[in-house]
């Protein structure tokens, strides 16, 4: 995944493929090559089955319902780009205590990034996506129909701007002509 110089954190399919360490790699003729010996990629799905870093349990939010559990492991990941280890990158698999649902990450943060603020950005999705609902039906974010970029990015940057005023608090202020009655 080319990153531009900007961190992400992306929800991957259990299909993935990489590694958990990095495979030795040799260059042939024309391009490098995993070399014959080393352990072969893995689907993300499979790495843990036979143990591996212990389950960490976070709480990520509360509901009407209660308090959402996950469980986390954390490990750095080689994901397999064009049959070959890819960057050194974060492989988070989160696993919801009380449904069973899982979960796969990748992310380039910095090493030193803690795990509750990677958490915080997995799970941040819902809070965007309602946002986008609210553009939508509030200001008007899908009604516009162009063939050309600037008109679009002038809709979408008055449109954006709507929204921030419709959400943002504003102070309640007096009026300048009140009477105070006593």
């Amino acid at each position: 995944m080319a990153s531009y110089g900007s961190a992400y954190l992306v929800e991957v399919p259990c299909s993935l493929k990489g590694w958990t360490k990095r495979p030795p790699t040799f260059q042939a003729r024309i391009r490098a090559h995993v070399a014959s010996w080393a352990t072969p990629s893995r689907r993300v799905a499979q790495l843990w089955q036979r143990g591996g870093p212990s389950w960490e349990t976070f709480q990520v939010k509360d509901t009407d319902q209660g308090a959402v559990v996950w469980e986390v492991r954390v490990r750095r990941f080689f994901p397999w780009e064009e049959g070959l280890p890819g960057p050194e990158q974060w492989l988070l698999i989160a696993h919801q205590v009380l449904t069973g649902e899982v979960k796969y990450f990748l992310s380039n943060a910095p090493r030193d990034t803690p795990l509750t603020k990677v958490l915080e950005v997995a799970f941040s999705r819902h809070h965007i996506e309602r946002l986008f609902e609210e553009a939508k039906g509030q200001v008007g974010l899908d009604h516009f129909e162009v063939r050309k970029y600037q008109p679009l990015m002038r809709h979408l940057v008055l449109s954006m701007v709507s929204l921030l005023f419709l959400v943002r608090p504003l102070p309640r202020v007096a009026p300048q002509n009140s009477v105070e009655l006593r």
